[in-house]
């Protein structure tokens, strides 16, 4: 709720309005079981995906790629995404990548790479969930280690969303003698 302080009520209700005019029927014509006029207050419902959405930097073609790709999503998934699934959807048309890429290009790394400090990865977002989730991998079953990526993923998708997402660490290459080699090089004392 900090993040709409910074935009006025009149952002909130056109994006809200698009919602209503546009997104809403594409949802529901995909998933016609939902009911998107839940106890007459269509409005809400709108505003609630709209608030998801501001701060993000998604552009209207982001929003029409999302409802794209929430149409293709429909032939395997019964309910519409809600406000949280729907902003992640958006935020990947803007760029981010998916949780499927992200989860292929770390098991990739970790086949091809493994034991390796330098990995070139495709983006610092993939990056820094591997970070978040290549320790744990070692003491979790596939599906414990999958959900946790897919936590992972999401409050990730929150920095993203700000724009606050870190570059990858430039690695730092330190050549220093051990502190006994000193002694080894002076020549012997014997």
């Amino acid at each position: 709720m900090e993040r709409l302080t910074n935009y006025s009520s009149d952002t909130l209700k056109a994006l809200a309005g698009t919602f209503i005019s546009s997104v809403l029927p594409a949802m529901a014509a995909a998933h016609p079981s939902a009911d998107f006029n839940w106890r007459g207050n269509t409005q809400a419902f709108a505003q609630e995906y709209a608030k998801a959405l501001i701060g993000t930097g998604c552009t209207g073609r982001h929003i029409r790629e999302a409802v794209d790709a929430m149409k293709v999503r429909s032939a395997y998934e019964k309910q519409p995404p809600n406000a949280q699934e729907f902003k992640i959807l958006c935020l990947q048309a803007k760029g981010m990548p998916t949780i499927d890429e992200c989860i292929d290009e770390i098991d990739r790394q970790r086949r091809e790479h493994y034991g390796k400090r330098h990995k070139e990865w495709s983006s610092p977002f993939v990056y820094w969930l591997n970070v978040s989730v290549a320790a744990p991998r070692r003491i979790m079953s596939e599906a414990q280690w999958r959900k946790l990526v897919r936590r992972k993923y999401s409050e990730l998708a929150e920095v993203y969303a700000r724009n606050e997402i870190r570059d990858i660490p430039v690695p730092v290459e330190c050549k220093l003698e051990p502190p006994y080699m000193r002694y080894l090089t002076q020549g012997s004392a014997l």
